[in-house]
């Protein structure tokens, strides 16, 4: 495991011992997730292939992954949207869980913002051409990419969250310097932050679960 990695590592668990101290939080007790919003509908003709949707996720993991933005840390996720057949999904990679697969994945955007997991939501969207972030993707999943739990920039076979949606838009654009980088423990590294506070990048949509 790289610096960063092990770096990523004592961070998540010190914030769980934090968590596991103070358990009466509502990221434990559900409070987030009762009745909130129901029957809200996302409006997923407002989105576009290549869009770029962040969430803020519930769990211990999510708010150590917030820390790593150096900006805004609103957000913990990250992915692009797609459209199959006139529906909305999100391509984006997670580390393996249960039975979930640590393998990059195409999840219906409505399952992918699901509120009893996720406080928060935004979707975002560069002017930069998006025509072929298709066939890169379609790429990356004949190639198998899966998490990359050494946060290692430099692989390509397996990948963060943001690192995906950073290699995709940087590849379909030609431009290595569209996303600046974030540095920390001796490295670049891709933040949640990286991907949207850019002059270049506009919000189309955020909902607070």
């Amino acid at each position: 495991m790289n610096k960063f990695g092990n770096y990523l590592l004592y961070t998540l668990v010190f914030i769980t011992i934090s968590f596991c101290s103070i358990s009466k939080l509502s990221i434990f007790n559900g409070s987030h997730a009762s009745g909130v919003n129901s029957g809200f509908k996302i409006p997923s003709e407002q989105f576009k292939d290549g869009d770029i949707i962040l969430r803020e996720g519930k769990s211990f993991v999510s708010q150590a992954l917030r820390s790593f933005s150096q900006t805004d840390k609103h957000y913990s996720h990250a992915g692009i949207i797609q459209f199959r057949n006139g529906q909305a999904y999100v391509c984006h990679v997670v580390a393996a869980e249960g039975n979930r697969s640590d393998k990059i994945r195409l999840e219906p955007i409505t399952s992918f913002c699901d509120r009893t997991d996720n406080i928060s939501f935004a979707v975002y969207r560069t002017d930069l051409n998006t025509n072929s972030i298709d066939s890169i993707l379609s790429e990356y999943f004949r190639a198998g990419v899966s998490f990359d739990n050494d946060f290692d920039l430099k692989t390509s076979n397996k990948m963060y969250c943001t690192e995906l949606v950073y290699k995709v838009l940087t590849i379909a654009n030609q431009n290595e310097k569209f996303i600046n980088l974030s540095h920390g423990n001796g490295i670049d590294y891709v933040a949640c932050d990286n991907l949207y506070l850019n002059p270049k990048t506009k919000l189309i949509f955020s909902h607070t679960n």
